[in-house]
């Protein structure tokens, strides 16, 4: 079986109420390590307070505005486009 590795994470984030220092640090933490492997991560459906708080820590201007999405939905045709990107922009190199 032919595996594709893991590219991007998105995260439904609808029933995280809050987030606490130690939450925060650790997605700080997440944040720091995904580079590395490539993963870009992303959330979708996040609540106010928790976007707030993100916001406060300074976690949201590291992970990107253009990785929190509204709904599901929207992360999926975000994520979808990206890669048609990279495939146009690999196209273009090769030529």
């Amino acid at each position: 079986m032919d595996r594709t590795p893991v590219s991007e994470v998105l995260a439904p984030a609808q029933q995280i109420n809050q987030l606490d220092s130690t939450g925060a640090d650790r997605l700080g933490k997440l944040n720091a390590e995904l580079p590395a492997t490539r993963i870009v991560r992303a959330f979708a459906e996040v609540k106010s307070r928790v976007r707030e708080k993100m916001h406060l820590t300074g976690l949201d201007a590291k992970i990107g505005a253009d990785h929190f999405h509204r709904s599901i939905d929207e992360g999926v045709r975000a994520f979808v486009q990206r890669q048609e990107q990279t495939l146009t922009q690999g196209k273009h190199c090769h030529e």
